[in-house]
């Protein structure tokens, strides 16, 4: 199945060509006032679905995303006894860290790493220069083994792997977060903080293309009855070819958010999926173009 998607190139191409023909097959069918009418309705439908897209989102994550992504978290920390093997690295050293000293480091995830060392400098005497040698290896290999067998997505939301400061930060306050409450607090800290806004963002995706489609055939469907009393002898040429125009237009419009969705597979799948990467998109005649110009890549 793959293989044959993999071959499908073609597809866009007669993608394109099927939504600029009905667009403007369509135009010239109903002329001007309903094909413009038509048009303002997708563009009302793009402006209410992008409104709406963000709180539709955020009420699917809180009502059925939330407590199975902090779940999942929190039995793989359970699972690789995380605070255990933290403690037994501070332990090491020789640094007992007291509540406040955790919770110190666990509110600033952005020095978190810098937080430690200047606790347990305070605490030992040792130079933090000489901390962050010792404990720097340390750190990276709980931030490598932390959160095994957890899908990609969510792994890299909370350890991102491009950036080791960072890495070491989130790692640090994993841990604070760990040893300063329980298994469960922590994972839904953690969730809330790092998992959410990737979720969301991706449910954001797939709430506004629904919206989307919902709140343009309510409009459509609005104009058609509208029309319905509109004069049946307009068929007139001009009225016609500015229909078709228009038309244009809309074929336009529908093409660049193809284009955009299209993109975002491209990207959330990693350049990976089937039929929906850039190897097979640049092997198309037609969307390639529309595709380098609706989805700029970073």
């Amino acid at each position: 199945m793959e293989t044959w998607m993999n071959q499908t190139w073609w597809l866009y191409d007669l993608t394109v060509i099927a939504i600029v023909t009905l667009c403007i097959w369509g135009g010239w069918r109903r002329g001007l006032i309903r094909t413009a009418a038509g048009l303002l309705g997708y563009g009302a439908a793009l402006l209410l679905s992008g409104v709406l897209a963000q709180p539709a989102a955020e009420l699917v994550y809180n009502r059925w995303l939330a407590e199975p992504c902090a779940a999942i978290l929190e039995q793989k920390m359970e699972q690789y006894h995380l605070a255990d093997s933290i403690q037994q690295t501070l332990n090491a050293y020789g640094v007992q860290l007291d509540d406040a000293s955790l919770q110190q480091i666990a509110d600033h995830p952005d020095s978190a790493t810098d937080q430690l060392y200047t606790v347990v400098s305070q605490k030992t005497g040792l130079p933090a220069e000489l901390l962050r040698q010792g404990l720097s290896q340390s750190i990276d290999s709980a931030a490598s083994q932390m959160f095994t067998g957890l899908p990609d997505w969510m792994s890299e939301a909370i350890l991102p792997k491009q950036d080791s400061q960072e890495l070491q930060n989130r790692a640090v306050q994993s841990a604070a977060l760990v040893l300063s409450g329980d298994t469960h607090q922590a994972a839904a800290k953690l969730t809330e903080m790092y998992v959410q806004p990737v979720v969301v963002s991706i449910v954001k995706t797939f709430t506004f293309s629904v919206l989307f489609l919902l709140i343009s055939a309510l409009i459509q469907g609005i104009i058609k009855g509208l029309s319905a009393m509109r004069r049946t002898e307009s068929g007139h040429l001009t009225d016609q070819t500015l229909g078709a125009a228009v038309g244009g237009v809309q074929a336009v419009f529908l093409l660049v958010l193809m284009g955009k969705l299209t993109g975002w597979l491209v990207h959330q799948g990693g350049d990976q999926l089937a039929f929906f990467n850039e190897a097979i998109i640049r092997k198309s005649v037609l969307f390639q173009y529309i595709y380098q110009i609706a989805f700029i890549q970073k």
